[in-house]
């Protein structure tokens, strides 16, 4: 990862402190929410996952549930919420080398959905203290939708948004009794597992029909099953990272797999899954000393930190620590560091002078705290 000294990563705390208190990661964003304007029923779209990365096939999946949403005739669409993942799921999802900061899932988010003001991100599943399961947060979301938005939110219907991938597990029917709707959308395409006939995307298109509709048969509540056949665009995370590891990869090439410009742009700019990560992930699992106080970050543990998001040997040799709050939720306090000093001496902005450290709270799967100072000027409530 590369440290660039903008005027978007060199903080002040009062900047940092006021995002911070501004507001509560209980609270869900309303400024995408359209008012509703007809008798049908409201419906809001949330859609989880890790999204490392985010790409045009979680867009798209968007962008189809909300048209279909809109074709029902019994509802009307009115906003959708993606709920990021917290590290600890994504942690385990993922290979070591192919773990990235929870800033930067979120940063990219952010850039892939900066033009469609309908959709939001909700940081509750993010920010919690440890990995939470996903009844619990689906279960508090639609409590949190019914409490907060509109005097008649009890109308509001919950449409909970999966990639075809999810037709290969059963849905337990204790998370459509929360009263949700349970949408799944194709959009994959072919993969690697499927042989090349001139049939196969019949093939597969039935299989997945047939697997919903056993779902549905098997459940208390079919009427809350929906399958959206979209547009193949053959698109996946996993895709993304394997491409992304080559260390001549080009722009064309990595945008084929990404099909957005920000998304592929930020890719190249931060090196994510580039060589470095290889380096990054050995650093990281020797950090055996993780501090949970202030009073225990020692030049040695925050060299090691800068360490693991870098390919140089990094030397902290003093920095000075300011408390800026705690985000309510987030289950751990925030500290902006100032005058890092470094040996040999730094002489360009490839390092920081200041950061925003979160301590001991789940980022890099509880093994070092987040320095991904960036995300906290863009996206911290």
């Amino acid at each position: 990862m590369t440290f660039n000294a903008t005027s978007e990563t060199s903080l002040s705390s009062s900047c940092v402190g006021s995002l911070l208190e501004s507001k509560d990661i209980f609270q869900l964003s309303r400024h995408g929410l359209k008012i509703s304007k007809t008798n049908l029923i409201p419906a809001i779209c949330f859609y989880n996952g890790s999204f490392a990365p985010f790409h045009a096939g979680h867009l798209n999946v968007l962008q189809e549930a909300k048209q279909y949403i809109d074709n029902l005739g019994t509802h009307e669409f009115i906003g959708a919420y993606i709920s990021p993942s917290h590290s600890g799921y994504a942690a385990r999802k993922l290979d070591p080398e192919e773990r990235i900061g929870t800033g930067h899932r979120l940063a990219m988010i952010q850039l892939a959905i900066k033009n469609f003001d309908w959709i939001m991100i909700d940081l509750f599943e993010t920010f919690q203290s440890h990995h939470t399961s996903l009844y619990i947060i689906l279960k508090t979301f639609i409590s949190r939708v019914r409490s907060q938005l509109f005097h008649d939110a009890e109308r509001i219907d919950i449409f909970w948004l999966k990639g075809e991938d999810a037709l290969r597990y059963s849905l337990s029917d204790k998370f459509l009794q929360l009263g949700c709707h349970s949408v799944y959308i194709l959009n994959r395409g072919l993969n690697e597992a499927v042989t090349t006939s001139n049939n196969a995307s019949t093939i597969v298109q039935n299989c997945y029909q047939k697997r919903w509709e056993e779902m549905r048969r098997l459940s208390s509540f079919p009427e809350r099953f929906h399958l959206i056949q979209a547009k193949n665009l053959n698109l996946s995370s996993t895709a993304i990272r394997t491409c992304a590891q080559s260390s001549s990869v080009t722009y064309e090439q990595l945008q084929s797999f990404t099909q957005l410009d920000s998304i592929t742009s930020y890719i190249l700019q931060h090196h994510l899954w580039g060589a470095q990560a290889n380096v990054s992930s050995l650093i990281v699992s020797s950090l055996t000393v993780c501090p949970r106080d202030i009073t225990e970050l020692t030049s040695e543990i925050l060299s090691q930190m800068l360490c693991s998001l870098s390919t140089r040997s990094i030397k902290v040799t003093s920095f000075m620590s300011k408390r800026i709050g705690i985000g309510r939720g987030w289950g751990g306090p925030l500290y902006h560091l100032y005058n890092i000093q470094y040996l040999p001496v730094v002489t360009d902005i490839s390092l920081p002078n200041d950061m925003v450290l979160k301590l001991s709270t789940g980022i890099w799967n509880g093994i070092a705290a987040s320095i991904e100072a960036e995300f906290y000027v863009k996206l911290a409530p």
